[in-house]
């Protein structure tokens, strides 16, 4: 079983709290400033802990976020660059429709780094 493979079935078989997405994110946000974003490799160590926190997201905001660093890791390759730009596009509509109250939105903003509405237009 190669280290893929275990990370993302620990990941997958956790029940994971908005604080244990939280502390992913930032460990996804620092492999995202300190690894070539060009490298096959770090799109592959990257991808299981997007997708944990994309499948088991509890927060508007983490979900949103964990979204975000999908569609950029995403549009970096080719095949996914469609897709990437989709979730991009699905990332800007929720800001133009506002349904999440702002409290809800504002409850980890600092903890996840998301970007302010001028940042994401």
């Amino acid at each position: 079983m190669n280290e893929k493979t275990k990370t993302t079935e620990t990941l997958e078989s956790r029940d994971l709290t908005i604080e244990d997405q939280l502390a992913i994110q930032a460990q996804i946000n620092y492999y995202f400033i300190s690894l070539p974003m060009d490298d096959e490799q770090t799109f592959v160590v990257i991808r299981p802990h997007i997708s944990a926190c994309i499948v088991k997201s509890r927060n508007w905001l983490t979900f949103s976020k964990a979204l975000l660093y999908r569609s950029n890791n995403e549009v970096q390759k080719y095949k996914s660059m469609e897709r990437s730009l989709g979730q991009m596009e699905q990332l800007i509509d929720q800001f133009r429709e506002q349904k999440t109250p702002a409290i809800e939105k504002l409850d980890y903003t600092f903890a996840t780094c998301y970007p302010m509405n001028w940042g994401m237009k």
